[in-house]
């Protein structure tokens, strides 16, 4: 295969529609439940409480779709495997650029969603934790989950995941023989 190498991720306009109208089938549930059921019981004084929980019923199923949409359409590869290392783009948690130098092992796992994943091992995951700005308890406890903060989400790239399994496999070998000698 050529390197450097570029994966783009796979186009899932299905799921995320799915997912869109799941989110805001879920919000506007809930809503309705408290507006429904729960508010009527309530009287006078909690006016601004009831706003406030709508409120917050309505921002969070909108922020996870900004999320999902943001991520799902987002330009450029998913994932960039040359010469210096790798370049993971390919999930919200993506660890950014990862050097050869301090990748310990590639490993296969996979999620509750039954997604292959590609768990990079690292010399030093604090590091690449505390690259991140935003998330850095999600990628603790997905270090706490996998044993690595870096884990590729192999399923959701235009690729055959074994045949990218094979490949970083064999980059790593090629980089650590070129250390022993």
């Amino acid at each position: 295969m050529q390197i450097p190498l570029e994966i783009q991720p796979k186009r899932q306009t299905g799921i995320l529609i799915f997912a869109v109208v799941f989110l805001l089938a879920l919000g506007g549930g809930a809503i309705w439940a408290l507006c429904r059921f729960i508010f009527p019981q309530f009287e006078g004084a909690l006016l601004s409480f009831r706003v406030h929980v709508i409120v917050i019923l309505a921002v969070v199923p909108l922020t996870a779709i900004y999320w999902l949409v943001r991520h799902a359409t987002q330009k450029g590869p998913a994932l960039i495997i040359d010469q210096r290392g790798i370049t993971d783009h390919s999930n919200v948690l993506n660890a950014g650029f990862v050097p050869w130098k301090d990748i310990i092992a590639i490993r296969e796992a996979t999620n509750l969603f039954k997604h292959r994943l590609i768990v990079v091992e690292v010399r030093n995951p604090d590091t690449i934790i505390g690259r991140a700005t935003k998330l850095q308890a999600s990628l603790r406890a997905q270090h706490a989950h996998f044993g690595s903060p870096v884990v590729i989400t192999a399923s959701k790239l235009d690729c055959d995941p074994d045949a990218l399994l094979a490949l970083l496999t064999e980059r790593l070998a090629a980089r650590n023989a070129r250390d022993l000698s």
